[in-house]
């Protein structure tokens, strides 16, 4: 017979509140988990590092943002200690005697790989052991901690075995980062292109994406996927410095690429250099006037460009292209326009494009004077470039 289970009442008046405390403010909660995802080769594993020579230093985040200090616990199942992960830790400009590895536990049986949750308790017994307030704990990557038994995409298996996780966070007061690799599923959105259970994210309270820049290949994108805990902070880049031969962060400013436009980007070189000509054409058509999507759509099939409207919705919102609709009912259009103002006054959109301007010529292939425009049909002008649908869908990918 079932033993009786009986709850467990937590009156919400006798709660203290408490703020929330960060490792890296709007990025990286103490006592929390952070899901860290992107692909190989991106730099995930060095910037992991970057922040936890920050963390053993007391330095400043990447942002200017004050840091904290303490300790730094790594688990790392894919570089080794002696070759890679100190030689980077002192190009990070790290205190070494801040930072420890867990690198195996001892059990009746001998040494064995640490794993998760069964050996959560042992992670707290290393915290003890190192001697010092432990801030960081880094585990890179996730799925190759997880205990036998416990399916990485099976939503059940991976909740129970990150609440432990949770529950080792909060007790410790540290922040945990866990590290993913995305997967191949081009054009869903970033919260689910990490790989395993949605419940992986679902876990965390903040999850980060590390991502090639659009516009520059050598450069990265540190950009926000979730957070739960405060604002959307803005995304971040950087690029993989060398430094006494081991490579080392460098970081930038701002970047206007969020997570959702950075994972929808085309994987092959030509179409990444197709869809970068298509967003300097599409910029410099409405530089001196908004247009019409219609207009936009006629210009770019003239010009050679796939005008899919998914193709073009992708395209706009990667160049910071605004889209506005003027009228209501039938006869109203959409007009897109530059973001940052540089567009002039939006004109009076009649039914024909002889109301726009013309636009001028680019390098790399010149948009003729729009012909005129069709009679419109009835009804108003269609959405089909997501004005009113800001989030990205698995229909929008670039393609397979």
């Amino acid at each position: 017979m079932t033993a009786l289970r009986t709850p467990v009442l937590l009156r919400l008046a006798d709660v203290e509140p408490r703020p929330v405390s960060w490792l890296w403010p709007g990025r990286i909660p103490l006592g929390k988990l952070t899901v860290l995802d992107g692909d190989p080769g991106l730099g995930k594993s060095t910037l992991s590092l970057d922040l936890a020579a920050r963390v053993s230093r007391g330095a400043q985040m990447p942002d200017g943002a004050l840091g904290v200090s303490g300790g730094v616990l790594l688990l790392s199942a894919e570089d080794a200690a002696d070759d890679t992960i100190v030689p980077r830790l002192r190009a990070a400009g790290a205190e070494l005697a801040w930072i420890a590895q867990v690198p195996a536990v001892l059990s009746p049986d001998g040494e064995t790989f640490p794993v998760l949750p069964l050996d959560t308790p042992a992670l707290e017994q290393a915290i003890t052991d190192l001697g010092t307030p432990v801030r960081l704990v880094v585990i890179d990557p996730l799925v190759a901690f997880l205990s036998e038994g416990v399916n990485s995409w099976r939503d059940q298996d991976v909740r129970r075995a990150l609440h432990a996780l949770a529950s080792f966070a909060e007790m410790s007061g540290a922040a945990v980062l866990v590290i993913r690799h995305l997967t191949k599923a081009n054009g869903t959105p970033a919260l689910y292109r990490g790989g395993g259970s949605i419940g992986i994210i679902g876990a965390a309270r903040a999850g980060l994406l590390v991502a090639r820049d659009p516009e520059d290949p050598t450069r990265r994108v540190l950009a926000a996927t979730k957070m739960n805990l405060a604002a959307e902070p803005p995304s971040l880049s950087f690029r993989l410095d060398v430094h006494d031969g081991q490579p080392r962060i460098a970081w930038g400013g701002e970047s206007p690429h969020g997570a959702d436009v950075l994972v929808s980007q085309p994987q092959d070189e030509d179409e990444r250099h197709e869809a970068q000509d298509l967003r300097a054409f599409l910029r410099e058509l409405v530089e001196t006037v908004p247009r019409t999507f219609r207009e936009v759509q006629r210009a770019c099939r003239e010009a050679g460009f796939d005008v899919h409207d998914t193709t073009l919705r992708r395209a706009r919102k990667a160049a910071g292209i605004a889209t506005h609709r003027h009228g209501f009912g039938p006869g109203s259009s959409v007009v897109w326009s530059l973001e940052d103002g540089h567009s002039v006054h939006i004109p009076r959109i009649g039914s024909s494009s002889q109301d726009v301007l013309p636009m001028h010529g680019m390098a790399h292939c010149d948009a003729p004077p729009l012909p005129p425009e069709p009679p419109p049909e009835d009804g108003p002008e269609p959405d089909a470039e997501g004005l009113f649908d800001p989030v990205l869908h698995e229909r929008d990918a670039w393609g397979p």
